[in-house]
């Protein structure tokens, strides 16, 4: 949970650094937010607010301290606050989360760029990021190939919330000496 936590909080941080990120105290517009929407992972807001995106990330998300993702974020002109569920809800220009979407996306290529595993030989995702192909060295999925799997998964699921998307994950484990695939983990698993 703490991962879920620091990759949410880093993920929103970032965005701030972005020009242009910050929310406008104007007047409130009559126009209707974005909505994004997911049937188990974000709830919508019906109210209008400013033309803004509203993300709902459910507190089996966060983990056991909100509160803490909550300052951090608050320090940085990003409006957020806590949901009825536990989780948090952001309120987001449509800028803003074009952007977040983006950010996601590259943290998601940047690990699996990261070839510095050491029975890892290239991990590769199709373009929506819900099929994972790790290619291993060893002749036996183990531990290892599980745990970068669930790396992968929190990654791709704090992407896939931010875009609205209900998706369960797969990445299936191939030898790269055979081709055959010798294992496969599904997100709904975990």
């Amino acid at each position: 949970m703490k991962k879920r936590l620091w990759i949410l909080a880093i993920s929103l941080l970032a965005l701030t650094a972005i020009p242009g990120c910050g929310f406008s105290t104007g007047a409130a517009s009559t126009s209707k937010e974005a909505v994004v929407t997911s049937s188990s992972l974000i709830e919508t807001s019906s109210k209008s607010d400013q033309g803004m995106v509203i993300v709902e990330i459910p507190g089996d998300m966060i983990g056991n301290n909100p509160d803490a993702l909550l300052e951090k974020i608050k320090s940085n002109d990003i409006k957020v606050e806590k949901n009825e569920s536990g989780g948090v809800r952001y309120h987001l220009t449509k800028k803003q989360y074009a952007q977040m979407l983006k950010l996601h996306e590259g943290n998601i290529r940047d690990m699996l760029a990261n070839q510095s595993y050491p029975y890892i030989t290239e991990i590769t995702t199709n373009d929506d990021f819900s099929v994972f192909t790790i290619k291993t060295k060893s002749p036996k999925p183990g531990v290892y190939e599980k745990s970068i799997a669930k790396d992968i998964f929190v990654y791709a699921k704090t992407y896939h919330v931010f875009a609205g998307q209900d998706v369960t994950m797969r990445a299936d484990i191939v030898n790269v000496e055979t081709g055959e695939a010798i294992d496969s983990y599904d997100s709904s698993d975990q």
